[in-house]
């Protein structure tokens, strides 16, 4: 299942790409998730044209039917690598084993507008669980869904754009 999610922010792309890049609006982001008990951002490399980064998570376990199970946690990882001669970040979201039924990845493209940006966010969920695969990706794309907002919101204050 794929998603796109089209939205412009009322600054230069550079600032935009340093924000999706910085470790504060990561751990901000992540820790507003449903879930999640506690992350942390790691740089894994830098360049003057390319910065790579993850964030290992502890979140709650979640049920067939995707609510949240405070009996275990997991470790998730999500690695993501920001080209700013292409102005694209892509992100890939999985378990610390490798192992899950559920994968996610995505894309932000950037483009200038002027002195704004406009970012287009792409982002592939794939369930590989028979039967119910499909209605567990839905259940994941109306998360994403519902967070879009607050996401744009933090996005725009970490790059240094009015609201």
């Amino acid at each position: 299942m794929k998603l796109t999610h089209r939205c412009t922010i009322a600054a230069p792309a550079e600032k935009v790409m340093d924000a999706l890049a910085s470790e504060a609006y990561n751990l901000e982001a992540e820790r507003g998730r449903e879930g999640v008990v506690s992350t942390v951002f790691r740089e894994t490399s830098r360049s003057p044209m390319r910065v790579a980064f993850e964030l290992r998570t502890i979140e709650y376990r979640r049920t067939k039917t995707g609510s949240i199970d405070r009996s275990g946690t997991f470790v998730s990882v999500t690695r993501s690598e920001l080209d700013r001669a292409r102005k694209v970040l892509t992100w890939a979201y999985d378990t610390e084993s490798g192992r899950s039924r559920v994968k996610l990845s995505g894309v932000y493209r950037m483009r200038d507008i002027g002195p704004a940006t406009e970012l287009e966010h792409e982002v592939v969920i794939d369930v590989d669980i028979p039967l119910v695969g499909g209605a567990i990706a839905k259940l994941i794309a109306r998360s994403f869904e519902s967070g879009l907002q607050r996401y744009d919101d933090q996005l725009r204050r970490h790059a240094g754009a009015p609201g």
